[in-house]
């Protein structure tokens, strides 16, 4: 065996670590002994031969693994059942309420007028001046039952509902009439003047008609195909049922008007109590044949002592046909010269003018169911009994001028 085996870094830093328990200094190449240091390596010195590292034991190629054996295996799941099909709505019939909202549900605006018979009038929006306006007309005194408005007619109804679209309320005008062609209306209670008239509508549809004159002198109904379409659906009527205004020859029942100069509510019937009479003109701030009428009045009323007549010009509209405001009803006034307002009145309810005029008196619209400005009626009081006295276009035998003179004894030609 030589003398000196010399060995690679990596085989010397092996048997260091081999060997490392019997205190063998071991160090690499390039360690810390300094360059050049000498690598220590075993002899073969008696006794310091180092047992060899036993040997691995390396499985036998020739023999097979034990075999893995194969998982248990996976079970399909159940098959997903095709869900049940969807089937499809049933169409909506576009003409029935259930393809429109209930567009008399919560009216901006309703009230109850007397006359010959009822009206109730309901606006969707009292603010506009275009609106839906919904109206059902009682022919005499309504009693209680159904209707069956699937078979309506125009013509010989006795409670006829019907609706227009963009109503004007200054002169009426309106872009579509609509009439039922469904739905019941119910009349639950009804009675006379100041008792309730309870009133509802079950799917009522409303469809757009052109109402023409006939030859015959009826009405010719023609249904507008894909029309305008309104509804109303559980709509309730409930209201006091007010008494008529009064005729001419007939007792006038007390009604409020609200003064412009002191903004307070006042009763006609106490004004009554204090004069012969009150001649009430009715005006509005677009009339212009108003603006030639009223200054010869104020000219005779100045000179009258109240306790003989007294003067109530009542202001339904303003200039542009809208709500006169108390501000606006003082301006009108000073229009004519006047020191203040005292003789002006306000009535307006947003949605039409004179409601509380015209709900106490009579108002003799002509055959088109207008009537004009100025508008004249006295009502004269004796003894605490007041009376209708006199109006325009009452067809009456006296004229206004009689009336101002012969009844409350105005210097009048």
């Amino acid at each position: 065996m030589p003398d000196l085996l010399r060995r690679s870094p990596l085989v010397t830093l092996a048997a260091c670590l081999a060997v490392g328990a019997l205190g063998t200094a071991c160090t690499p190449d390039g360690g810390d002994d300094g360059e050049g240091a000498p690598v220590v390596l075993l002899d073969d010195t008696p006794g310091d031969e180092v047992d060899p590292a036993p040997p691995v034991d390396v499985p036998d190629p020739s023999e097979d693994p034990d075999p893995v054996e194969d998982p248990d295996p996976v079970e399909d799941p159940d098959p997903v059942e095709d869900p049940d099909p969807i089937e499809d709505p049933d169409p909506i019939d576009e003409r029935t309420c259930a393809a429109a909202q209930d567009d008399f549900a919560a009216p901006g605006y309703a009230r109850l007028r007397a006359g010959d018979g009822l009206e109730y009038f309901a606006a969707a929006d009292p603010e506009a001046r275009s609106t839906l306006v919904f109206v059902v007309t009682f022919e005499g005194e309504p009693t209680p039952g159904t209707h069956d408005l699937s078979a309506f007619d125009l013509e010989t109804c006795t409670v006829c509902p019907y609706a227009f679209e963009d109503f004007q309320l200054e002169d009426g005008a309106r872009s579509a009439v609509l009439l039922p062609t469904a739905g019941t209306l119910e009349i639950t209670e009804a009675a006379g003047p100041d008792s309730t008239l309870r009133v509802e509508l079950r799917g009522v549809v409303f469809e757009e008609a052109v109402v023409q004159q006939s030859g015959l002198g009826g009405l010719d109904v023609t249904f507008v195909e894909d029309g305008k379409l309104r509804c109303a659906d559980g709509h309730t009527i409930e209201q006091t049922i007010p008494s008529p205004p009064a005729g001419v020859g007939e007792s006038v029942r007390p009604f409020l008007l609200q003064n412009c100069e002191t903004e307070e509510f006042v009763d006609v019937a106490e004004v009554l109590r204090e004069t012969q009479g009150v001649w009430f003109v009715g005006t509005a701030g677009w009339c212009t044949a108003c603006r030639q009428f009223l200054p010869p009045v104020f000219d005779l009323m100045g000179q009258t002592p109240p306790e003989q007549a007294q003067l109530m010009v009542v202001l339904g509209e303003d200039a542009v046909f809208q709500q006169s405001t108390l501000s606006y009803c003082r301006r009108y006034a000073s229009h004519y010269g006047l020191d203040d307002a005292r003789w002006f009145y306000v009535d307006h309810d947003g949605v039409g003018a004179f409601p509380s005029l015209f709900g106490a008196l009579e108002v003799y619209t002509d055959a088109q169911g207008q009537f004009a400005l100025p508008w004249n009626a006295i009502v004269t009081a004796d003894d605490e009994a007041t009376s209708y006295t006199y109006a325009d276009r009452s067809g009456q035998n006296e004229s206004l001028t009689d009336v101002l003179r012969d009844a409350l004894g105005l210097p009048v030609e």
